[in-house]
């Protein structure tokens, strides 16, 4: 049978002086099962952080590549989509105003501000990292019709509506309200029940007494008319004029 040398020889070494540094086989024993329990914890976090970025990153493109080079109906579905997380709202803000642009190299989309270059781009969630500085040709800009727009103000308004900022609500009541239909106001209704900032209690209610002039309701439209007349407002002064002169409704009480 063949010696194990390294066997012997490590029997034949002198065992360390006590102290602190000290380490013999009991010891070693002992500590190899809170080693492989600290190396399993260590893989398995591991695992977690990259399949918890994986989730997030297989759940984003779909909606972004239907942002970045879908039809205009496609778009539409994915503002409506992004809408749905406040985590979007700076993204759907840069489309907005105009610089949420298509990198065409990498074919992503970036948030792309001024420089002496061309633009300067930025990650387009948290628009603070800065990706790259290219000329302008660089990068394509994303066409949005008037439909598109009118969509895209109404998620930005109501990932605002929720905002710790008053201003900043108050900003999404206003928006909101320029081009109310049944989701929106619906969104403004619900809000209407948490609010507690007044002038933002204020914008919500009169944009809802403005929608409710034209309901089919005659009481609700009647109300609605009468608290109008109590603001100064001048879209309610000139919605109550419309009203007056028009007289659509051949109604003596309404146009009263």
């Amino acid at each position: 049978m063949t010696t194990n040398h390294f066997e012997n020889d490590f029997k034949t070494l002198p065992e360390p002086a006590a102290g602190p540094l000290r380490c013999n086989g009991a010891i070693f024993k002992s500590l190899l099962p809170q080693t492989w329990a600290a190396l399993w914890l260590m893989c398995f976090l591991a695992f977690s952080v990259n399949a918890a970025a994986q989730e997030t990153a297989d759940a984003l493109p779909q909606p972004l590549e239907q942002l970045r080079i879908g039809g205009m109906a496609e778009r539409e579905q994915a503002i409506e989509q992004l809408g749905e997380d406040s985590r979007n709202l700076k993204l759907l803000q840069a489309l907005q105003d105009g610089q949420l642009m298509d990198w065409k190299a990498e074919s992503r989309l970036v948030i792309a501000g001024e420089s002496a270059k061309g633009y300067k781009l930025r990650d387009p969630f948290d628009g603070k990292a800065v990706l790259a500085d290219v000329e302008r040709d660089a990068v394509g800009k994303l066409n949005l019709t008037n439909k598109l727009r009118s969509v895209l103000r109404k998620a930005v308004g109501g990932l605002q509506l929720n905002a710790d900022s008053a201003d900043m609500r108050l900003e999404a009541v206003n928006a909101i309200a320029k081009d109310a239909d049944d989701k929106a106001l619906q969104m403004l209704r619900k809000r209407l029940e948490k609010e507690r900032d007044t002038s933002v209690l204020a914008a919500i209610q009169e944009a809802l007494w403005l929608q409710d002039i034209d309901s089919d309701d005659k009481p609700a439209r009647l109300a609605a008319i009468e608290a109008l007349k109590n603001i100064d407002n001048q879209s309610a002064y000139n919605r109550l004029r419309e009203l007056a002169e028009a007289d659509a409704e051949a109604d003596p009480e309404v146009a009263a």
